[in-house]
């Protein structure tokens, strides 16, 4: 019995060792395969040498048949034949991709438009239109128009917003409705509100001595001046702030090939445009300001909506010292079409909740008559201005000028118009938070929680209050749209 298990046992390891044999032998066949297949020259010509470019991308090419169908073994042992592979149809990923309109929101039911305040009834024009007649007509034509399309255009889709949310933009498509003369005399009002202040003599004169060591590549005893006057001038003077955001510029970009790049190509985010472009800007303009900023995403509570109980989110928030909004600025990393106008309907529709929230102070006429919202959008490194103000029932976006963010040392030529436009709109916000600071607001937060309505006494009294319209918000297949303002 025992002699018997031995040999079993004998057995099997002989059947392991053979085993274990085999598969090392298969093993040094395939290393033998594959280096006959990269190292064995005897079928190479001495002189062939494989060449890799490490800059090039190694892809298929749709014009390669991958297997033939006259080899001989295109047929498996049940008789069922190998069909041709079907030729790859590879298309290359092209940029306009990043034209789609991917934001979150659908476009307003017919329930979510109303009819024109009766005040834009008088509202009369130079051609004799009035203001609200044509706005209605448009905004049915556009409806009447995309009622069947399966997919709109990114400016179908902002004037369907735009109308269901009373407003009416005078920087984007919605300026065509009217001629040169009825929108003259639309923003006539607001030319002066909307010019850029001259520098007074002693910056003017500070900027033209930097530009001029610049131009003449004498950097250093550019960033010296600029060091020398921020500390020798009055301390939060405007060449004080000035003196520091133009060294701060010459430090930044002096050694790169921009501020915003690292290689030639363009690879620069949001983020980037917002801290490298343009915050060092606006930090400097602010010090000594009752204007506080917010960076980056986060979200403003008077634009709150059924499905957004914080409020949207934005870039770039500005808040008084007790934290009310009274602006936002949208950016985006490149200027690209639909985004860059889904984004100005966006920010327009934020802006005018945050002008809504600052029309729920007890102001007096006079006071409301000056409160409206200035804001900045920003797609790359181009930038405009834009004033909203709720004006005989509608919400105007107002165009300012546009402007450039500097990001190579040879462009700081543009660096003075972009602080005076920033400095403009924070000029406009610190107005903006001296006049509520002191006053009550009628806005009660328990009223976004429990859908509280104000007593008849407690409404403000001024003569814009009465035409107050929520935003209209809503996210995509939201099937509570059309209760969502």
């Amino acid at each position: 019995m025992l002699e018997e298990n031995i040999e079993l046992l004998t057995a099997k390891r002989r059947k392991m060792y053979d085993f274990e044999e085999n598969r090392a032998t298969k093993r040094m066949q395939k290393e033998d395969v594959d280096k006959l297949t990269f190292d064995d020259k005897s079928e190479t010509d001495s002189n062939d040498k494989v060449r890799f470019d490490n800059n090039k991308v190694f892809s298929i090419d749709p014009k390669v048949v991958l297997a033939d169908s006259d080899y001989k073994r295109d047929i498996f042992p049940d008789g069922i034949k190998i069909g041709k592979p079907i030729r790859l149809n590879i298309i290359p990923s092209d940029d306009s991709s990043q034209e789609t309109d991917d934001d979150e929101e659908d476009i307003p039911l017919e329930e979510s438009f109303i009819s024109t305040s009766s005040s834009s009834e008088i509202w009369t024009l130079p051609s004799g239109q009035n203001v609200g007649n044509i706005y209605a007509n448009k905004i049915f034509e556009n409806t009447k128009a995309t009622k069947k399309k399966k997919k709109l255009t990114a400016v179908e889709k902002a004037i369907l917003r735009y109308g269901a949310s009373n407003i009416i933009d005078l920087s984007a498509h919605m300026k065509e409705w009217f001629c040169v003369d009825d929108k003259k005399f639309m923003t006539k009002n607001y030319e002066s509100m909307l010019q850029i202040p001259e520098l007074a003599p002693e910056e003017s004169l500070f900027v033209l001595k930097i530009e001029e060591f610049v131009r003449k590549r004498k950097v250093d005893q550019a960033y010296k001046h600029c060091m020398d006057t921020h500390i020798n001038s009055e301390k939060n003077s405007f060449l004080y702030k000035i003196s520091k955001i133009y060294g701060d510029f010459i430090y930044k970009s002096e050694d790169q090939v921009n501020i915003l790049d690292f290689t030639p190509e363009s690879t620069h985010t949001e983020v980037d445009v917002i801290v490298k472009a343009c915050a060092y800007i606006v930090e400097g303009l602010c010090k000594n300001l009752e204007v506080y900023s917010t960076w980056g995403e986060s979200f403003c509570p008077l634009s709150r909506s059924t499905n957004y109980a914080n409020g949207r989110k934005c870039d770039v928030r500005f808040l008084s010292a007790s934290g009310v909004d009274v602006g936002e600025w949208e950016f985006s990393a490149k200027v690209i079409a639909n985004k860059t106008i889904g984004d100005r309907c966006r920010s327009a529709r934020i802006n005018q909740s945050i002008l809504n929230g600052l029309l729920e102070y007890n102001l007096n006429d006079e006071q409301a008559k000056n409160i409206q919202v200035p804001f900045l959008q920003f797609g790359g490194t181009c930038g405009q201005l834009l004033v909203e103000d709720l004006v005989e029932g509608f919400y105007i976006v107002f165009p300012g000028p546009k402007f450039e963010l500097p990001i190579k040392l040879r462009d700081i030529g543009k660096l003075k118009n972009t602080i005076n436009i920033i400095k403009l709109v924070m000029e406009m916000y610190e107005r903006t938070c001296e006049t509520i600071e002191n006053l009550e607001t009628f806005h009660h937060k328990f009223d976004d929680v429990f859908n509280g309505d104000y007593h008849v006494e407690d409404k403000p009294t001024h003569f814009k209050y009465q035409y107050i319209r929520k935003s209209w918000w809503t996210p995509k297949n939201s099937l509570c749209s059309k209760n969502d303002v």
